[in-house]
């Protein structure tokens, strides 16, 4: 595709490398795993809001596929991919399973295609303003609590920023291929 070749083990040493220094941080530094332990709830709730309203918007729109392949639900084991799951928390970067969709099925896939595209970081941005409301009325003295609200927060700002960069690469991408 970009006129090189690879071999995709150089690829797989790569994210091993990368997972074993993680892992090798988790296990030096004091309170690392706890940190870990209480950024995968965060994790969860973040991708499964956002691959839910990607479905949801999907399906509003016309297009049913989602609801065919069990993806219009808030249960995270139906959007957690295992190799992105496993890359988000040992590599620091990650995904969760894409929601597939046939624009076929839209009255105006350009603009419908978009709106679903959108439909995931508005998800998370409406969330990450809803937890941080919760934590302005959490108590002081209640640090662990905001140390979770603070991580709700960051996990959904992070899916927003990565998938905002994800959406104007591929809008860019796809004038440079027209």
């Amino acid at each position: 595709m970009f006129g090189f070749n690879f071999d995709k083990r150089f690829l797989y040493i790569i994210i091993a490398i990368l997972a074993l220094r993680r892992i090798m941080a988790y296990s030096t530094q004091e309170g690392a795993l706890l940190g870990l332990l209480l950024t995968i709830p965060g994790l969860l709730i973040a991708i499964s809001f956002h691959e839910f309203a990607h479905a949801y918007a999907a399906d509003k729109l016309g297009d049913d596929t989602p609801r065919r392949q069990g993806r219009l639900t808030l249960n995270p084991m139906a959007h957690l991919d295992p190799v992105g799951c496993f890359l988000l928390l040992f590599a620091g970067f990650g995904w969760g399973k894409p929601v597939e969709i046939d624009g076929r099925y839209y009255r105006n896939p350009a603009r419908d295609t978009m709106l679903v595209a959108l439909a995931g970081p508005v998800s998370n941005f409406i969330q990450s303003l809803k937890f941080r409301k919760v934590l302005l009325q959490i108590e002081e003295d209640v640090l662990i609590s905001k140390y979770i609200g603070n991580l709700l927060i960051f996990n959904d700002i992070h899916w927003v920023l990565y998938n905002l960069f994800s959406i104007a690469f591929l809008l860019y991408s796809k004038k440079a291929v027209d």
